[in-house]
């Protein structure tokens, strides 16, 4: 966008702002004084030093009304109205096509001017910053406020002469900063021709309006899913915008459209709306980077862009200067870039959510002060390195996944310092060494994931994790032991390891109200099958094929695993027919029970199967075994 209409409109949020002492909040009155002692908000009339920290007025006369057209030339003599249009493009639309000026024009009449006029200004003479400073003493002479020799004619706010000329000395330095054919322009149009607040709403309200509206039209505000209350006559706090939420000082802080079909860029305008503190846009067809004063906010909170289709780089160093951010969600997008160690600067962050983009390099060591963190997700990225020594140090850490990453080496010792860890998720890595043994100390992990990695070795005693409910180490080369783990176990999946030694009953036993899926196959356990498994009434699915499994199949009773759909026990060295009562329950259940697999053919060289079977889906003997082609005759 045409950078000079951020920094006009910049100036309008400050404009007629004077540094003094006072207490106290001030009221606007549109050309007139104000009255109370202290903070006000714009304000054209001549200002006078207070008494007190704070932005101090002169005592105000009621405002009369206005019996002649104003002698100041109106909006409309000022700056045409032209009803523009809006059209999505692919990038920004901030500027005509025909080589914009990006900066601001060297004519006299597009810059403020320090001296004083000799006539009337419409417009505050100097470029205040977007957030006033305080002064602790009252200033010599006015720096802020309009220049301006007689006493401004007084509005009439019910008058459209008085709305004009309020616009007029509102908008005035903003006017010849804009194109036609833009959403600036078109935001203009709609607060000069449609909206109807006026000046004695405050000043403020209608800088605000048009800035929604800027944001509004450039993305694609006409074809989103919601548009409850934008662009009306209603107030954008009190009787609602959709998504618009305003604080107890009537100021705009939090935006909230997620999943509403928000197209094109966002604007830079954004970052001018003083008070916004949460932005939350996912789940949108957003493009293009992140405007970068956006961090310039100086309450910026929760910052929720997933699930866009955003660019460019996600760890500008414009980002490490919100040190108030306390959630930053920017998954499902395209950035790239990688992580810098200026992070560290961002000690407020709770919540860093990437997973799903670009991102490369490797996780730096500076990240472990964050200790504020709790939640880290940076899944399906494209980050190296190891897993930082010192994680240990994010004790309040209670969500990771970086999964599906190409990050390398063993899991530090320290990650069993992190004792309000509930969710671990390192899928699809290449990690490798040994579990730490440390992790039995996460007395609080609900889920940990590590399947599809090199880890090798016993794992560590699960005994006393008695929230664990979800164990995934699938595909590694873990051996040993399974430790018992309960009460709360959900799902355990341990195939294609080398673990032996007997299934623990205590599997079965101690989680018989929540237990759902087993899967063990394709290790080396021995021993027979626990009886105690058919006394679990959640278990849906128990894959038991391609062990050394010996005995018989235990049988089962009337009312037993009445949730059951798969029961895998080909591949083993069990004997005797498969229980009647299997067959009964099957038959009881055809429209839920799809898989039942035993060695019921004949081995090569003998007219004797090993398990007999009158309701069996499959027998495996001499099949191929592995996970695809299991999963395949599963559904056929």
């Amino acid at each position: 966008m045409n950078s000079s209409i951020v920094m006009q409109v910049n100036a309008i949020l400050d404009s007629g702002r004077s540094k003094g002492k006072g207490k106290g909040k001030g009221t606007y009155t549109p050309n007139c004084g104000s009255s109370g002692k202290g903070k006000g908000n714009i304000k054209p009339a001549p200002l006078s030093k207070g008494k007190g920290k704070g932005y101090s007025y002169p005592p105000s006369e009621p405002c009369p009304i206005s019996r002649s057209p104003s002698p100041s030339p109106t909006l409309q003599t000022k700056a045409p109205s032209i009803k523009t249009t809006f059209s999505p493009t692919t990038g920004a639309s901030n500027a005509p096509s025909s080589s914009p000026i990006m900066s601001p024009s060297s004519h006299p009449s597009r810059f403020h001017t320090i001296a004083p006029t000799q006539s009337l200004s419409a417009i505050p003479t100097a470029a205040p910053s977007l957030l006033p400073t305080k002064s602790s003493s009252p200033t010599s002479s006015l720096t802020s406020a309009p220049t301006v020799s007689p006493q401004p004619t007084a509005y009439d706010c019910e008058s459209s002469a008085g709305r004009s000329r309020d616009i007029q000395l509102i908008f005035g330095n903003l006017i010849e900063t804009l194109y036609p054919d833009t959403p600036q322009s078109e935001a203009f149009d709609w607060i000069s021709n449609t909206d109807t607040s006026t000046a004695c709403d405050g000043p403020y309200t209608m800088v605000e309006r048009y800035l929604l509206a800027v944001f509004y039209y450039t993305t694609g505000g006409d074809e989103w899913t919601d548009t409850s209350g934008w662009l009306q006559t209603a107030t954008h706090c009190a009787n609602g915008w959709t998504g618009v939420t305003c604080n107890s000082d009537g100021k705009v802080d939090q935006i909230n459209l997620q999943g509403k079909n928000l197209s094109g860029v966002l604007p830079d305008e954004l970052s001018l709306l003083a008070d916004l503190r949460n932005i939350r846009l996912y789940n949108n067809n957003l493009i293009g980077p992140i405007p970068t004063n956006i961090y310039q906010l100086q309450n910026l909170n929760f910052l929720d862009l997933e699930m866009n289709q955003l660019t460019g780089e996600l760890f500008v160093p414009e980002l490490f200067q919100a040190t108030t951010l306390t959630k930053f969600r920017m998954s499902n997008n395209q950035f790239t870039g990688s992580i810098k160690p200026a992070i560290e600067q961002l000690s407020n962050l709770r919540e860093l959510w990437f997973a799903k983009n670009m991102i490369t390099g490797s996780l730096p060591e500076e990240i472990t002060s964050l200790i504020a963190m709790e939640r880290f997700i940076g899944y399906s990225n494209e980050i190296t390195g190891e897993v930082p020594n010192d994680i240990g140090f994010m004790t309040e850490l209670e969500y990771i996944d970086i999964s599906v990453t190409n990050i390398t080496g063993s899991l530090p010792a320290s990650i069993g310092d992190l004792e309000k860890l509930q969710i671990l998720i390192l899928q699809s890595m290449s990690l490798s060494g040994e579990l730490p043994a440390t992790m039995s100390k996460l007395t609080n992990l609900e889920q940990f994931l590590a399947d599809n990695n090199d880890f090798d070795g016993p794992i560590p005693d699960f005994s006393d994790l008695k929230e664990l409910d979800t164990l995934v180490l699938r595909g590694n080369s873990l051996s040993g032991s399974v430790s018992d783990i309960g009460p709360s176990l959900i799902f355990i999946d341990v195939r294609e390891n080398s673990f032996s030694g007997t299934i623990p009953s205590s599997i079965f036993s101690h989680n018989n109200s929540t237990l759902t899926t087993v899967y063990m196959s394709n290790n080396t356990f021995s021993g027979n099958i626990p009886p105690s498994y058919a006394k679990v009434r959640t278990l849906k699915d128990l894959w038991l094929a391609n062990n050394l499994l010996t005995g018989t199949i235990p049988d089962i009773e009337e009312g037993d695993l009445p949730q059951i759909t798969e029961m895998l026990f080909d591949e083993n060295r069990l004997s005797g027919s498969v229980p009647e009562g299997i067959c009964n329950h099957i038959a009881d259940i055809p429209d839920q029970f799809f898989s039942l697999h035993a060695d019921c053919s004949p081995r090569p060289g003998t007219d004797v199967p090993n398990n007999p079977c009158d309701c069996c889906t499959d027998c495996s003997v001499g099949k191929d075994n592995s996970v695809a082609s299991i999963f395949k005759r599963h559904r056929k």
